[in-house]
């Protein structure tokens, strides 16, 4: 069982179940997963449940311990409610494009750079990754705020969550924009020295990264799937 925790991004902590002790989801989850109370990480969540094909999203979980119980704060629905009313089938097989991603309605699956991409080959060739990526940015400092709630996001992006504190004066840099490096970039000859940067700028010239949420500091964070990261260290 995942349990309800009010913490969410507050100061409380997240490793406790609230005290309504009440039961999100019950889902496939690895015991010896361990995910401590980090307030500013998302850990936004997709469970495949028990058929294989239907998908659940939630943030932000935490596992503080093996003798704890998993928490959530949030469990998005089937049906997508937020600016406009989304209705997609929560299925593995499905387009993927909504979810959890509070500030702007989308997938908290796609985008991520999972475990096993990214990462040296048989070969010892880093072989850049092959669909777009996403990313987390300061949202409150360069999220376009527009002139109202309804127009300071770009498709596919469906809310900005966060509109009330966007103060960023460049409209092309919106909830839900897609950011890639112009094809007349040539990538093999601006200095880039290690070959996991090579890889990345690949990947950002041919199929570039959507803004998805708030990075809760001035940091432009990629998103990764949980222990992909100690991958790329060694």
């Amino acid at each position: 069982n995942i349990y309800y925790s009010s913490a969410g991004w507050s100061a409380a902590s997240r490793c406790d179940v609230d005290v309504i002790n009440r039961v999100l989801i019950n889902a496939p989850f690895p015991p010896g997963l361990i995910l401590p109370d980090t307030p500013r990480k998302n850990y936004q969540t997709a469970f495949v449940m028990a058929d294989r094909v239907t998908i659940r999203q939630g943030l932000p979980l935490a596992h503080c311990s093996t003798t704890q119980s998993p928490t959530l704060f949030n469990l998005i629905d089937p049906a997508y409610t937020y600016a406009v009313t989304i209705t997609e089938t929560p299925s593995i097989l499905g387009p993927g494009t909504y979810g959890v991603h509070g500030n702007t309605g989308l997938s908290g699956l796609g985008g991520t750079i999972r475990l096993g991409e990214f990462i040296p080959d048989a070969q010892g060739i880093i072989q850049p990754v092959r669909h777009a990526l996403k990313a987390n940015i300061r949202a409150s400092q360069y999220f376009f705020k527009g002139m109202t709630a309804s127009t300071c996001f770009k498709w596919p992006a469906i809310i900005c969550g966060g509109y009330s504190s966007y103060t960023g004066t460049n409209q092309y840099l919106s909830a839900g924009s897609l950011l890639a490096l112009s094809s007349a970039y040539d990538i093999t000859n601006i200095g880039l020295v290690s070959e996991p940067g090579k890889a990345l700028a690949w990947t950002l010239q041919n199929y570039g990264v959507y803004l998805v949420d708030d990075s809760g500091w001035d940091a432009f964070a990629l998103i990764t799937e949980l222990n992909s990261a100690a991958d790329y260290k060694n």
